[in-house]
C-alpha cells in the first residue's frame, strides 16, 4: 500500500486514541453508556474478523484467543445493549441487531472449525462472514446514529471523531489481513462496493486531525 509506513504509524495513532477515549466517552453518554457499547460493539468484532484472517493462515493458538476476545467483548456490549432500559432503541431494533450478530458469531464458529479440522479456510463460508459482518456492522452503525439523535445529551466532537477513526482502523486492518493473508486472498472483506484502502486511509487521517485539533 501507497506511503505503507504513513498509514501503519496512523493506524497505531488511532489505537492509541482509542484506548485513551474509551475511558471517558461513558461519561459524556448516557449513564448506561449506550453510545459507547454499540461503538466498543463495532471495533470488537472487526477486531475479531481481523484475527481471523491471521489464524486462517497459522492456525495459531493465540490468534485463536484473539478471535474469542474481540467476539466476547461484542458479546458483552450487545448485552449491555439488549439490557439497557434506557429507551434509545426500540426493543425491535435491538433484536435485529442481535439476530445479525448472531449470524455472524455462528459463521465465525463454522470458519474456525473448518481451519482446526481441515488446516485451511473454506472460502466460500469465508466470504459470508465477510459479507455478515458488513451488514451487521452498517446496521450498527445506522443505530449508532439512531441512538445519538435520540440521546438527551451531547457528546464531545472529539470523542464522536475519535470512535469513527477507531471504526476505520478496525475496518483497515480486517481488510489488510486479507491481503495479505495468502489462504484468504481470494476472497475479500466486505462488499466490491466498499471503499478503497487508500481512501479509508485517507479518511482516517482526516479523523485523526479531527481529534489532535
Amino acid at each position: 500500500m501507497k506511503d505503507a509506513n504513513l498509514r501503519i504509524r496512523s493506524l497505531v495513532a488511532a489505537l492509541i486514541l482509542l484506548a485513551l477515549t474509551s475511558m471517558g466517552a461513558r461519561a459524556q453518554d448516557s449513564a448506561d453508556g449506550f453510545l459507547s457499547d454499540l461503538h466498543n460493539f463495532r471495533v470488537s468484532n472487526y477486531m475479531a474478523l481481523d484475527a481471523y484472517y491471521r489464524f486462517s493462515g497459522t492456525g495459531d493458538t493465540g490468534t485463536l484467543n484473539e478471535i474469542v476476545q474481540g467476539i466476547n467483548s461484542a458479546n458483552d456490549s450487545m448485552n449491555s445493549i439488549a439490557g439497557s432500559d434506557s429507551g434509545v432503541l426500540s426493543a425491535e431494533e435491538v433484536e435485529g441487531l442481535n439476530q445479525e450478530f448472531d449470524k455472524f458469531k455462528n459463521l465465525m464458529r463454522d470458519n474456525i472449525n473448518d481451519v482446526r479440522n481441515q488446516g485451511y479456510p473454506d472460502l466460500r463460508l469465508v466470504s459470508d462472514m465477510a459479507n455478515q459482518a458488513l451488514t451487521m456492522n452498517e446496521k450498527a452503525t445506522e443505530l449508532y446514529k439512531v441512538a445519538q439523535e435520540s440521546s438527551q445529551t451531547e457528546t464531545n466532537p472529539r470523542v464522536e471523531a475519535a470512535r469513527s477513526a477507531a471504526v476505520k482502523m478496525a475496518q483497515m486492518m480486517a481488510k489488510y489481513s486479507v491481503r495479505t493473508n495468502s489462504s484468504v486472498a481470494q476472497t475479500f472483506q466486505g462488499s466490491s462496493t466498499e471503499t478503497p484502502l487508500d481512501e479509508q486511509a485517507r479518511e482516517l487521517d482526516q479523523l485523526l486531525a479531527s481529534v489532535l485539533h
